[in-house]
């Protein structure tokens, strides 16, 4: 029985002895696989930051371009204001352009001076009356955001009268 117990113990103490050995071996390369991952985290952490800066860069090249485009907006605006006002003191200005000037003054918010001009440029429009609803219709939206509200609901009936298929001009007139 003794020499069975001899026998047995080695026979233990091999598997016990790879065990421990694979422990220590998977101990081992999972330490180097948590070094790894620190490593890679830092690397993630250094292209999420990077990845960070270039989408904000994209973003400020974004607004800078909207920035831009409304800047040149304003400018081309200006000067087609300016070129419709020299027309309109010459004498030279068209009916077109009298609209044309009519409806900058009414987005500027200078109703009476829309008004002015768009009264004029239906004085002297010499068109085709589809395109005469329209300085119509431009003309009551500008009496009725000035306040005369009896002028604008004239002037939207006087376009679809002309034009009874014009949706604007009726939306218009039922808004008012």
């Amino acid at each position: 029985m003794v020499d069975d117990l001899n026998v047995k113990k080695p026979l233990v103490m091999v598997p016990a002895f790879l065990f421990g050995q694979a422990l220590w071996l998977i101990s081992a390369q999972s330490a180097n696989a948590s070094e790894i991952t620190n490593g890679d985290a830092v690397y993630e952490i250094g292209e999420l930051f990077e990845l960070g800066i270039q989408l904000s860069y994209l973003l400020l090249l974004g607004f800078l371009g909207v920035g831009t485009f409304f800047v040149i907006r304003q400018d081309c605006s200006r000067e087609l204001d300016l070129s419709l006002r020299i027309a309109v003191r010459s004498g030279d200005a068209s009916a077109t352009e009298l609209f044309e000037l009519g409806a900058v003054m009414l987005r500027r918010k200078f109703y009476p001076a829309a008004n002015k001009f768009l009264r004029q440029a239906i004085e002297k429009w010499d068109g085709d009356d589809q395109d005469l609803t329209q300085v119509y219709n431009a003309l009551g939206v500008s009496y009725v955001r000035d306040g005369k509200l009896e002028k604008g609901i004239n002037q939207f009936e006087t376009a679809v009268k002309l034009q009874p298929g014009y949706v604007t001009a009726w939306n218009n007139l039922a808004d008012a």
